[in-house]
């Protein structure tokens, strides 16, 4: 398979002012060029066009916006996925109780992150439980909690940073560390 000269000139061109990022991602140019070559073969040509380079780097810009939107971290496995979720909710929790939240109203159940992680809905709850018992072991603290109903029950809240201080004490029965 060949190329014309003038897809060639406006191929080189159109990757030259693509951000270094996507320049050095592994194996985007040599995809693009696959893409060029098998849209001329699609045709029954064994020559790609101007036109085939023009709607192959159009096809790949809006690829490359959909990577950045669905790609944005490294998840390696579920594990990861859930550990990534799990971080994101002891985020939120972390800011509610830096607004001065009671940490009764602040903490939640294994079943709320299960829930708010999704791995409830998707029947995860292997990966999830592997992921809690690694990210939850170094980030996160158990505590008791007394509901209004007089029951106690076990939820979670992130770990204090050196310059954050909670009252512990406002709807926690008992601190289980």
């Amino acid at each position: 398979m060949t190329m014309t000269a003038e897809a060639n000139k406006f191929l080189t061109d159109f990757w030259s002012n693509q951000p270094q990022e996507v320049r050095q991602k592994v194996r985007l140019w040599k995809n693009l060029l696959l893409d060029i070559y098998m849209r001329a073969f699609s045709r029954g040509d064994h020559i790609s066009t101007l036109e085939d380079a023009e709607l192959c780097a159009e096809h790949f810009e809006r690829d490359t916006v959909i990577r950045k939107v669905h790609f944005r971290g490294e998840i390696s496995n579920k594990v990861g996925l859930y550990v990534e979720r799990l971080k994101a909710q002891t985020q939120v929790m972390r800011d509610q109780l830096n607004k001065g939240l009671p940490v009764g109203m602040v903490a939640v159940s294994k079943r709320d992150l299960q829930t708010k992680t999704h791995a409830f809905d998707d029947n995860e709850l292997d990966f999830f439980d592997r992921a809690l018992n690694v990210f939850g072991k170094a980030h996160l603290w158990m505590v008791n909690v007394k509901a209004a109903n007089g029951q106690t029950y076990t939820k979670f809240i992130p770990m204090a940073h050196e310059t954050e201080v909670w009252d512990l004490s406002a709807g926690v029965a008992e601190f289980k560390g």
